[in-house]
């Protein structure tokens, strides 16, 4: 049993103004983005805390507490599968992840690759329609490039500039890249971003 279904059946036959349902279904939708990137039917977080109701405050705590949980291993399964084998990445860690994570929305993780002339601008570009092929708001995001070290630095900079033109001007934004000498003319690029539906 998942979470969201957890926190179903404790608070479907109970008392609970809008607002605070309104509450309930955003963590639902959390959690359940969240245990698609931890992917591990066998972790069991805190259960007992979301089958027991007794009252919405203390709930809310609850609900809170196992968020935060929630970004720890999240972001640690996330730096682990993306990140961690290419040591020479430079300017992103685990604690960039985590504080992205940490802003409000439902994490969204989306890739692309390209090749040939201007190939990071082009993976970007493909990256960010996906990214908002529906009706999002992006505040805050991890982007992390391979390229290749032949690779025009303008590239690279018009690239980001695609991804700023697209964000909020208050937005959290870290770049990493990881260079590499194959020459194959590929780039390629993964984006983190918390998102929120027709929030403006």
């Amino acid at each position: 049993m998942n979470l969201a279904e957890i926190i179903d059946q404790a608070t479907s036959n109970v008392k609970i103004n809008e607002a605070d349902r309104n509450k309930v279904r955003y963590y639902k939708e959390r959690f359940s983005a969240f245990e698609k990137i931890i992917n591990d039917e066998n972790h069991h977080i805190n259960e007992l805390k979301l089958s027991n109701f007794q009252g919405f405050t203390s709930y809310e705590q609850n609900l809170k507490d196992i968020d935060k949980d929630l970004v720890d291993m999240a972001s640690s399964a996330m730096f682990t599968n993306e990140f961690s084998s290419h040591l020479t990445s430079i300017g992103l860690d685990i604690s960039d992840i985590k504080s992205t994570m940490a802003h409000n929305g439902m994490p969204v993780i989306v890739r692309d690759i390209s090749s040939g002339q201007n190939a990071i601008q082009n993976a970007t570009k493909q990256a960010m329609q996906k990214l908002f092929s529906s009706d999002v708001s992006v505040r805050s995001v991890v982007a992390w490039f391979e390229i290749e070290e032949s690779m025009e630095f303008s590239d690279l900079t018009e690239a980001i500039s695609i991804i700023e033109q697209h964000l909020e001007p208050d937005s959290d934004i870290v770049f990493g890249t990881t260079s590499d000498v194959k020459n194959t003319g590929t780039a390629k690029i993964t984006i983190l971003a918390m998102t929120s539906r027709g929030v403006g």
